[in-house]
């Protein structure tokens, strides 16, 4: 079974992917898999690191499952949609929205592949910060409140209905990550 978790950064994707790994067994597909600089030119082109990176991750989480019963992905394509939604509204970035749609639309289940489970941590933007010790900086859309806001907007009400074959569970983000761990442990008993 493949699941993924989803949330703001710093929602605590990362810590609990690494303790279902070590304490769980679980197969674990890092956030980030691929170096952006190895990339190379296709068509004069340079491929976006992001997009190549959720199609790797979703390959990897395939080839886990056979020795796996369970393999946790920190973060899928989703991600990246939520992430470009955002940047939609920045008018320097008005397009990547779209294009990630397009590239969304053009690889489903063929490069990307859904999971079994969706679980999204809903988590506060203030509480993610305090958990990552961030300070706001809107240079940086991971740290610009604006940007998170409306990653959360697209994680509340567009998510929920794309990709309605998969089944997708909340979590308190705000819980300590040890129950957080007994949740998800639970849902898949």
């Amino acid at each position: 079974m493949i699941i993924v978790l989803e949330g703001l950064p710093g929602a605590g994707k990362t810590t609990i992917a690494k303790l279902l790994k070590r304490e769980h067994s679980f197969g674990m597909v890092e956030q980030i898999i691929i170096d952006p600089k190895s990339l190379r030119k296709e068509g004069g082109k340079f491929k976006n690191p992001y997009f190549v990176n959720d199609e790797e991750k979703c390959f990897l989480a395939k080839k886990l499952a056979n020795n796996h019963k369970h393999v946790v992905m920190d973060r899928n394509y989703i991600s990246t949609l939520a992430f470009n939604y955002a940047a939609k509204f920045d008018p320097k970035n008005n397009s990547s929205f779209s294009i990630a749609r397009k590239w969304y639309s053009k690889n489903y289940k063929k490069t990307i592949f859904p999971p079994d489970l969706y679980i999204y941590l809903r988590t506060p933007i203030q509480f993610c910060f305090s958990r990552k010790k961030r300070r706001e900086n809107p240079e940086n859309p991971w740290t610009d409140p604006d940007h998170l806001k409306k990653m959360k907007y697209f994680y509340e009400n567009i998510f929920p209905i794309m990709e309605p074959q998969v089944p997708k569970i909340t979590i308190s983000g705000k819980l300590p990550i040890k129950n957080i761990i007994k949740k998800i442990i639970r849902c898949l008993e």
